[in-house]
């Protein structure tokens, strides 16, 4: 499993996101995650599409390989999760 630190730090480079901590996103209650701030809906993350839902996306499979798991929130907001 990927570190979130370094994930983060993937994320930036390798699909161009915006991403922050579930602590900026949550608060205090709830830590260790990842926070997607925007960037999704592009060429590198397979032009994400939260209607359709986030199964055989290239981002999802991304993640998933890296040990981690997309909670989506609305079609804007997804945090990460190991």
């Amino acid at each position: 499993m990927t570190k979130r630190k370094d994930l983060m730090k993937l994320l930036e480079k390798k699909f161009n996101l915006t991403v922050g901590t579930s602590e900026e996103f949550y608060g205090e209650d709830s830590v260790g995650g990842i926070w997607i701030r925007d960037g999704l809906c592009t060429e590198l993350t397979d032009y994400f599409d939260y209607e359709i839902g986030i199964e055989g996306n290239i981002l999802n499979e991304f993640i998933k390989s890296q040990g981690w798991f997309i909670e989506p929130n609305d079609a804007d907001t997804m945090l990460l999760w190991c």
